[in-house]
């Protein structure tokens, strides 16, 4: 549903995906680390924007999780390989799609819905 759906019915959840890069930056990543701040600043504004309307607004921020774009990413040589990335992750070992996917899917529910504003990080205590 668009916003002016959501207004209507007075409920709406939105869901932005961001990135632990947007938190605190990613060395020679300041393109993507900018743009991912940016998507934090943007779900805290609609967040503020509409929680009195019924709609809420959160983000989700993986530090490595393994998508096609990470994959491509090492492919092209621009991130390491996953034994690099899991040693900097305190549960050793990348994020799985399907484990954002619940989460978004938990922030989509009634269940979540005092939740707004927040940026949860879906990182195996890779804690920035």
């Amino acid at each position: 549903l668009a916003v002016p759906d959501m207004l209507a019915a007075g409920w709406g959840r939105i869901v932005t995906l961001s990135s632990a890069a947007g938190q605190v930056g990613s060395l020679r990543q300041g393109h993507y680390s900018a743009t991912k701040g940016a998507v934090i600043a943007l779900t805290k504004t609609i967040a503020l924007e509409y929680a009195a309307r019924g709609i809420t607004c959160n983000s989700v921020a993986p530090f490595a999780a393994a998508t096609p774009l990470l994959r491509a990413q090492q492919e092209a040589s621009r991130l390491p390989g996953d034994d690099v990335l899991a040693r900097m992750i305190p549960a050793g070992r990348l994020g799985e799609p399907e484990e954002l996917a619940a989460v978004c899917a938990f922030l989509c529910s009634d269940a979540a819905s005092y939740v707004t504003g927040q940026i949860i990080g879906v990182n195996g205590g890779a804690v920035v």
